[in-house]
């Protein structure tokens, strides 16, 4: 194993030498993170059950602060080289990493960069190799088989603020001095649950102003968090009506929330439907309008998410027909409750199959797990049944139960019911 790391080290060392050689100097951050995005102390640690381990760097010169992720070669789908787009952002698997720096992803790097680079590479062996485990914390543990995250509306009550989804009243109203600003929620959902996957809502965010995002970024990367999505609630939007004046500018305001997403390193985005008057003409006008904002996320990074939240994305057939519409940069995001009871798990089995994320829907869990309002433990079994491989995002509304009780309970119940999977299938 020494001899293959070694052989690997020197591999990376000739690789990014000719470009080492053409640059000057710039300030360059390298972070290893495991599957989940979570912070793994140590390259060589980032080995997590061979699950797609990768490094995060973050440039101070780069036009709007991109990123460039190496990530585990093991995961062909997610590490495709793509040309230089707008925003300064960039994936590449590692052999494409000299490539990318040439095409002025980063106008230099460091020699401290550089070493860890090829140092972060030979640490990867056991990725492409073997199995080593060398990490700590629940995420790191998580990587090994489904992860499950949080998505922030669980505890909109909790958020400060009057605006659309903050500060809602729960089933028991919540006093000022417990409430706390999305700024805390990585930290302390960490501390409690062990969460390193969160969903972020953008009427949780106190700002969007460049300056409040340069510190939620922050906050998420010091709490070893990763920002798996960011849901896009704006009242009054309508990217399917059928007045263009309308529709334009929905596009315009969803498209601010692209940047806000780009910006944090979210690598999707939830772009709701709106309402539309039934007809196969309006159905292409929603169609038309995800296909602009797709093109706009692509450019920056950002999947758009499609996910069955009422309008006309109530309808799993019409779900299909966006999806199959736009084609290329959507993908689904099933919410495990969302459709009508009617329809609900013929639409999930509809609908996974494309799924980049999902909503798991819990509301009040009993102390033996019960959970009576619709078996989500159906709903979760047909996400895997369709070969769903992304994270299980608790999306807690309970109506008698507090949050920080609810979200505790659901992330137990999920994670057992992922355990018998797990067995099942080892067996």
């Amino acid at each position: 194993m020494k001899a293959a790391r070694f052989v690997l080290f020197l591999s990376c060392f000739l690789l990014v030498l000719p470009v080492f050689a053409q640059v000057d100097t710039a300030r360059i951050i390298g972070t290893f993170r495991d599957a989940s995005g979570a912070v793994v102390p140590g390259a060589a640690q980032a080995a997590v059950q061979g699950q797609g381990a990768f490094l995060s760097w973050r440039a101070a010169d780069c036009a709007d602060e991109g990123r460039l992720d190496l990530h585990n070669l093991r995961n062909p789908e997610i590490v495709q080289p793509k040309e230089p787009g707008e925003g300064g952002h960039k994936d590449c698997p590692c052999q494409a990493v000299a490539e990318c720096w040439r095409n002025k992803v980063f106008a230099s790097i460091t020699r401290r960069g550089f070493l860890e680079t090829a140092l972060a590479c030979a640490g990867a062996i056991p990725l492409i190799g073997s199995s080593t485990a060398g990490a700590a914390a629940p995420a790191a543990s998580q990587a090994a088989g489904p992860v499950i995250g949080l998505v922030s509306w669980s505890f909109r009550a909790y958020f400060r603020g009057d605006g659309p989804g903050r500060g809602r009243p729960g089933p028991v109203p919540i006093a000022a001095e417990k409430k706390f600003d999305l700024l805390d929620f990585p930290g302390l959902m960490k501390q409690r649950y062990g969460f390193t996957v969160l969903d972020l809502v953008n009427n949780h965010f106190a700002s969007a102003d460049p300056a409040y995002i340069e510190k939620l970024t922050t906050a998420i990367a010091k709490a070893g968090c990763r920002v798996w999505n960011v849901k896009i609630d704006l009242p009054g939007a309508n990217i399917s009506a059928a007045g263009q004046e309308l529709r334009k500018e929905s596009i315009r305001r969803n498209r601010e929330w692209l940047d806000v997403a780009s910006r944090i390193g979210s690598p999707h985005a939830r772009v709701n439907s709106g309402q539309f008057t039934p007809g196969a003409e309006y159905i292409q006008l929603t169609i038309d309008s995800y296909q602009e904002l797709a093109e706009y996320a692509g450019r920056r990074n950002v999947k758009v998410v499609v996910e069955n939240h009422g309008g006309v994305t109530a309808s799993p057939d019409a779900v299909l027909q966006i999806i199959q519409g736009v084609k290329e940069n959507i993908a689904t995001g099933p919410d495990t409750h969302n459709f009508n009871e009617a329809v609900l798990f013929e639409g999930l089995r509809k609908i996974f199959p494309y799924a980049v994320t999902c909503d798991v829907k819990t509301m009040d869990i009993a102390q033996d797990g019960g959970h009576k309002e619709y078996d989500v433990h159906r709903a979760v079994a047909m996400g895997l049944e369709a070969g769903y491989k992304g994270p299980w995002n608790i999306e807690f509304v309970g109506r008698t139960q507090d949050p920080f009780e609810g979200v505790g309970r659901a992330r137990d119940l999920l994670a057992k019911w992922l355990a018998e999977v797990k067995r099942a299938n080892r067996g």
